[in-house]
């Protein structure tokens, strides 16, 4: 026991010890201070000890997760889920040392066995060629050996990728803009050649498998084709399964003499379906495809004015086509004369009154200027069930985007899903597309052309009366009296005067001419969300919509909720105020992940700006 302080006292106080006091205390704290060490070292192992037990029971624990009881194939599939393969609104993921799979095989031995062993983690080659720094840039000689190097990881891990997707079908993308905006003539024809070698054993790597692509993706600038051109004149044997083609620009001038056509026997793989072009130098109908085979095809902007045929020249040469995605050049004006007097084959013919007939199309989807007015009289579409008006809905004798509202018009009975541009739209226009579509599922307002909200005075329209007309309204056939069904039933009477019955998807891009109150979508939700005790008219499950306005005190779930609308919770119910969604924004898909497209996936960026 440490002995008792006659000193307790005297703590704490101003009391001086005195001479002979001394020697007493100092014993006093070394005694105390021996005893600490003590328990220190008593601690120190108890630490240790507990440690002990921790890591036991850490070790051990693990041993316990629900993770290594799951089955090796419905983990593959679990760690392959995380691998974006052509994601819906992202571009693919680099083939760097920070991709999904590379990461995955770091966690632990199994996992590495895993993904090392399934090929199918490494079937998606995505490749971007990087720029050159600028001639002018004092650290331009560093920065080369930089890019050097650079090109030198990319060349590894292109053949990393190759190697372990082992048999399996490959996704490629491939992209190259060496030079930028920089003119090439700033550089030596010796360092344009040392470019050129530096890029091609990585064109090479991706052509020693081309027997194997299944999906290929181009982006390759002017400045760059010399490097890349093995990949534009693979042969047909080489390219056997190739079924998804796209091209953000295409190297070759279909017009041009037999001699400077270069790259043109990728387009001939015997299994190509699909067919994207981002820029077309002239007609594609020119083009070495055997287009009785594509199935889904994507026409960019041409860079040249086309003949007045265009694109139904193209077209027609594809009967079996069920999506079809086309930019109209924004810019270069159709006539409505020259084009209702040309025929398909471009000749001119009068008499000829032939129509381009696509017994098969399901999707079409037009962006840029829009199609000139009588454009839906030149086709022919028993199964379009999907219109995507990402275009100009301008109508007028000058407008060039005028036919777009006539394919709405034309074959809106038939159509389940559309999705039209708002940015034009007045209340007339607007009530002709509601009363056109009497059989549509999924009806969205987009805002493609039109200013954005936040940028200065908005003085739209507030056709709150259009939306009542989506309101189903109940006729008692005691007295024929109108009015609304709130309560979801109507008695002894039936529902009529509505538009869109079938809707069940609704989304509206409020723009500068035409937009709702909240108040009046509340009403519309509330009217299609009750039970009906009649046939015909489908209960809405998702509304995405923007408004003019400022955010309100009360939200739109709110107010539903005050007039008992029942299981909202399942719903879809976006809402935003004095700004404007994405096309991707608006569309269901976003929010649900269900939503497959493959126009989207594969047609180049700048088609979708």
């Amino acid at each position: 026991m440490p002995s008792a302080s006659p000193f307790v006292e005297r703590l704490h106080t101003n009391y001086t010890p005195l001479d002979s006091e001394l020697n007493h205390i100092r014993a006093l704290v070394d005694e105390r201070q021996t005893l600490v060490i003590a328990l220190n070292r008593e601690i120190e192992e108890l630490i240790q000890r507990r440690d002990e037990h921790l890591e036991f029971m850490k070790d051990h624990s693990a041993l316990l997760s629900p993770i290594r009881r799951v089955p090796n194939d419905v983990l593959t599939l679990i760690l392959f889920d995380t691998i974006p393969h052509n994601p819906h609104f992202q571009q693919p993921t680099k083939s760097t040392g920070v991709h999904p799979a590379l990461v995955l095989s770091h966690v632990c031995q199994r996992w590495r066995r895993l993904v090392f062993n399934t090929p199918l983690f490494w079937n998606v080659v995505d490749i971007k060629i990087p720029q050159l720094p600028h001639p002018r840039d004092p650290q331009f000689s560093n920065l080369v050996k930089a890019w050097e190097r650079l090109n030198q990881v990319i060349y590894k891990m292109v053949r990393l990728w190759i190697s372990r997707s082992a048999s399996s079908p490959l996704t490629v993308s491939f992209e190259s803009n060496v030079w930028g905006k920089v003119d090439r003539r700033l550089f030596s024809d010796e360092f344009l050649k040392g470019v050129h070698r530096m890029i091609r054993p990585t064109v090479g790597v991706l052509c020693e498998a081309s027997t194997r692509w299944k999906s290929l993706h181009i982006s390759v600038a002017g400045g760059d084709y010399e490097a890349s051109a093995r990949i534009f004149e693979m042969a047909p044997d080489d390219i056997p399964i190739l079924q998804n083609l796209s091209f953000t620009g295409f190297p070759v001038r279909p017009d041009l003499p037999k001699s400077l056509k270069t790259g043109t026997e990728l387009l001939k793989g015997p299994s190509l379906q699909r067919l994207a072009f981002g820029v077309v130098l002239s007609s594609p109908s020119l083009l070495p495809v055997d287009w009785s085979k594509i199935t889904e095809l994507s026409l960019g902007a041409l860079h040249r004015r086309p003949g007045h045929s265009y694109p139904l020249s193209t077209l027609s040469l594809c009967p079996n086509l069920t999506r079809c995605s086309i930019t109209f050049p924004i810019g270069i004006a159709f006539f409505t004369r020259d084009f209702m007097a040309a025929t398909i084959d471009g000749t001119g013919d009068p008499k000829d009154t032939r129509v381009c007939r696509l017994p098969r199309l399901r999707t079409l989807e037009l962006r840029g200027s829009g199609p000139p007015v009588g454009f839906a009289d030149k086709v022919d579409l028993p199964s379009l069930r999907e219109l995507l008006l990402y275009c100009n809905l301008k109508t007028g004798p000058c407008a060039t985007g005028g036919g777009a509202l006539d394919l709405i018009q034309k074959f809106g009975e038939g159509l389940t899903d559309v999705a039209v541009d708002s940015s034009e739209l007045d209340e007339s226009s607007l009530g002709r597309v509601f009363e056109w579509l009497p059989n549509v599922v999924s009806l969205r307002f987009v805002g493609c052309y039109g200013p954005h909200l936040e940028s200065g005075e908005v003085n739209a329209a507030v056709p709150d009366s259009l939306l009542e007309r989506l309101i189903p309204k109940c006729v008692d056939d005691a007295d024929s009296g109108l009015g609304n069904a709130d309560d979801g039933h109507c008695g002894d009477g039936y529902f009529t005067g509505v538009f869109c019955p079938k809707l069940e998807k609704f989304g509206f891009n409020a723009s500068r001419t035409v937009g709702f109150s909240q108040g009046a979508i509340v009403r519309f939700i509330a009217s299609r969300r009750k039970p009906r005790d009649t046939i015909g008219i489908s209960e809405l499950n998702s509304v995405v919509v923007t408004f003019h306005t400022q955010r309100p005190g009360k939200t739109i779930r709110e107010a539903l909720e005050e007039m008992d609308v029942e299981n909202l919770e399942d719903m879809v119910l976006i809402a935003r105020y004095k700004t404007r969604l994405s096309d991707e924004q608006l569309d269901f898909g976003y929010y649900s992940a269900d939503h497959e497209d493959y126009l989207k996936i594969v047609a180049p960026l700048d088609m979708h700006t």
